[in-house]
């Protein structure tokens, strides 16, 4: 069985998005492919094996473990080697989704034990040293398989191939493509807009699972209410609950839902428009200055837990990637 460790130098640098979507691609083509996360700093609270079970089809279990402070001790190996037993039963391949929070040490044990080949992903940065990774290729050796970095932002390409990818071929380390960041994929759902601003649904409250990729304020602008919210699709729009003017022009946009600030309900017009339309009101305490700016650090709760996401993934991977290394390294031919 081929098995593929995906590790990285921080959280949140996409090896979810990249385990899922490699699953998921592998097994359209009728490879049977499970996702195994063996360890997490906080195993209880990890929510990646709710992300498998809902876009993978898998069954929930007792991993992730609590991730060790050192090396792995025969223990810890015990409980992954029967751990991966269950899970590799009945596949045809394995990706291993590892953690930041590993020590060196643990991770090159881990990928010996897993006997796997190794995918390093980064989240893109202009600055980006590439000569760290040269000790990853030393400590993995012949099972390096190379790099995919992740979120290259716009206008950014040149630079990246010119620098960042550069540096690393200088480094004897393959770069195996840069992903564009995309809004799609740092997009809150509804639901999770709405438990975020501790909202209530006023209408709409079946219509929670799409993606808000813009916010827009309503009020802040001299023109036609319809031509400025007209500029975004997939948005969400915000705005005081006693402007039935505004949210009407909202309403005849495409608008996925409308946030109403100051506790303050729609008049009787605009809630049968949102509910003809089928578009989300939410209603929150604050006035609109405040939600805004409780917005500012709603991007750290966002998941990769949507199948909009998913198929989103799986279409700048196989454009932006060369998954050839990959499918060699688990021994998959075409």
């Amino acid at each position: 069985m081929g098995v593929l460790y995906i590790e990285s130098d921080e959280r949140g640098a996409g090896k979810t998005a990249l385990c899922v979507s490699l699953a998921h691609s592998l097994a359209s083509r009728g490879i049977k492919t499970a996702v195994f996360k063996p360890f997490s700093v906080t195993p209880k609270d990890d929510p990646d094996s709710d992300i498998y079970q809902a876009l993978l089809g898998q069954q929930k279990s007792e991993w992730p473990f609590l991730a060790p402070k050192g090396d792995l001790t025969p223990e810890v190996t015990e409980k992954i080697i029967n751990a991966l037993r269950m899970v590799q039963e009945n596949q045809d391949t394995l990706i291993v989704e590892g953690s930041s929070s590993l020590s060196n040490a643990a991770s090159a044990n881990l990928v010996e034990l897993l006997d796997a080949k190794t995918l390093v992903v980064l989240r893109y940065r202009s600055e980006l040293d590439t000569s760290k990774l040269k000790s990853l290729k030393t400590m993995f050796g012949d099972r390096f398989v190379g790099v995919v970095t992740n979120g290259l932002t716009q206008y950014q390409k040149h630079t990246a191939n010119s620098k960042v990818v550069t540096s690393m071929e200088s480094e004897g380390i393959t770069s195996l493509g840069l992903i564009p960041e995309d809004r799609q994929l740092l997009a809150p759902t509804v639901e999770q807009l709405a438990t975020h601003l501790n909202g209530r649904f006023t209408v709409g409250e079946k219509f929670t699972d799409g993606l808000i990729e813009h916010i827009m304020v309503g009020g802040l602008g001299l023109d036609n209410g319809i031509d400025y919210f007209k500029l975004r699709n997939e948005k969400a729009v915000v705005v005081r609950g006693d402007r039935p003017d505004i949210q009407m022009a909202a309403l005849h946009t495409p608008t996925t839902c409308m946030v109403l600030t100051q506790d303050t309900e729609p008049i009787e017009y605009v809630r049968n428009e949102a509910e003809l339309e089928g578009i989300p009101v939410i209603i929150v305490p604050t006035n609109t200055l405040d939600t805004m700016a409780s917005l500012n650090n709603m991007q750290e709760l966002i998941r990769f837990d949507h199948a909009t996401k998913l198929e989103r993934f799986i279409d700048l991977m196989e454009t932006h990637i060369d998954v050839n290394p990959i499918h060699d390294a688990l021994d998959i031919h075409s």
